[in-house]
């Protein structure tokens, strides 16, 4: 079982020096294949060429799967207004 403290240590908030992403990219996060985001975009049904949808939470909210090194891409990217990185959830014990 993962404890809480461990959990936290993987997920740091920091400045990613993107000013549209939110969450940051530290620790373990930072060596994943994969980061989960939660992304907004300014054309209702964009969908940035980088990234592998999960789903549609609205006409202009996407979650996807982002690989940490596109994230500067996506920042670039004017369709996109912004970028949140999930976080892991609170272990209860």
């Amino acid at each position: 079982m993962v404890r809480q403290e461990d959990a936290v240590k993987a997920f740091r908030v920091s400045s990613t020096g993107l000013p549209k992403v939110r969450g940051g990219v530290d620790g373990k996060l930072a060596d994943a294949a994969m980061l989960t985001a939660t992304v907004k975009v300014s054309e209702p049904g964009y969908l940035p060429p980088s990234v592998k949808l999960r789903g549609w939470i609205a006409d202009d909210i996407l979650t996807a799967d982002i690989a940490p090194d596109q994230l500067a891409a996506l920042d670039a990217d004017p369709n996109i207004v912004s970028i949140a990185i999930a976080r892991p959830m609170r272990l209860i014990d």
